[in-house]
């Protein structure tokens, strides 16, 4: 499993936005950093099809600003195509506030 976890902070908005890829599906979490926002599950022909939509989200919220976070400390755009490593909940992040 492959997991990244994005956030976007600026003016009123504070969002997070979670996708983990697993074999032919991926899972996607998203919504205001603090709550437990939603998810949806998406399954696909092959593996390879989940990937290319994996990384095609992945791709789309960088281009929208979102910020790649590992260990609860953003990234800097140049590293987001990195994998990254474990990183915390939103929610964890959000108590440090």
């Amino acid at each position: 499993m492959q997991r990244r976890e994005f956030q976007f902070i600026g003016g009123t908005s504070r969002k997070f936005w979670n996708i983990q890829l697993d074999g032919s599906s991926h899972t996607v979490e998203w919504g205001r950093i603090g709550t437990q926002g939603q998810s949806k599950t998406k399954d696909f022909p092959s593996e390879e099809k989940a990937r290319a939509a994996y990384e095609k989200l992945i791709a789309e919220k960088l281009k929208e600003g979102y910020t790649e976070i590992t260990s609860g400390k953003p990234v800097p755009k140049e590293e987001n195509k990195a994998e990254a490593g474990p990183a915390r909940k939103a929610a964890d992040i959000a108590e440090e506030d």
